[in-house]
């Protein structure tokens, strides 16, 4: 069992902004695309509902898109961006740069077995699921035990996000979709002994 510290950490996570690749329907994953203006915009715009809050640390995955808005956030916060790398997307491995289409003409047999199993199937070239949700939890316990008391807001992506809602509630990964980002949506979430507490929409976006 996951063992958390004695006072409640406080998590704003964001999803990075808009990409080229996301308007155009194109996997990412390890793929380091930087933001389009849309997604410039933004994160300035989560930046000033994050501006005011107590947020003591500022953390990104060290992927571009995310290390991009996580700078604009950081300008309004006054913060410096940590980079951790076990915040990063899932790796599609061969799949990077190609749409659902391409997918399904290509490799229309490990696409079915991904659907089936996601959270065992590896992307050709890249991980499962449930490694995406080994270290992105990993990476959350240890910044839940090095802020305890604190808040602190982290940059990453929408399979992370995924990830640690399907950890956190019980989910099975075939339920992911259930979880839906939008680029630079803000999730609250307290990280507590007792266990965790989503609050939903974070204050300021209601």
């Amino acid at each position: 069992m996951t063992t958390l510290p004695a006072n409640d950490t406080t998590f704003y996570i964001i999803r990075h902004g808009e990409t080229a690749h996301n308007a155009a329907g194109r996997l990412q994953g390890h793929v380091d695309v930087a933001l389009a203006e849309r997604g410039r915009q933004q994160a300035a715009a989560a930046a000033l509902v994050l501006k005011g809050r107590p947020v003591a640390q500022l953390y990104s995955s060290d992927l571009l898109r995310a290390r991009q808005t996580a700078e604009i956030i950081g300008d309004q916060l006054g913060l410096p961006v940590q980079l951790e790398p076990r915040l990063r997307e899932v790796n599609v491995g061969d799949w990077g740069n190609l749409t659902a289409a391409e997918i399904q003409a290509k490799h229309p047999e490990v696409l079915g077995q991904m659907r089936r199993d996601p959270e065992h199937t590896r992307y050709p070239g890249g991980e499962s699921y449930g490694e995406l949700a080994n270290r992105v939890m990993e990476a959350l316990t240890d910044l839940a035990t090095a802020h305890a008391g604190q808040t602190v807001a982290v940059v990453t992506h929408g399979g992370a996000l995924r990830a640690i809602m399907s950890r956190q509630l019980g989910y099975a990964w075939s339920q992911r979709d259930r979880f839906t980002f939008e680029n630079c949506g803000v999730l609250q979430l307290v990280l507590a002994a007792d266990g965790p507490r989503f609050i939903v929409p974070a204050p300021g976006l209601a």
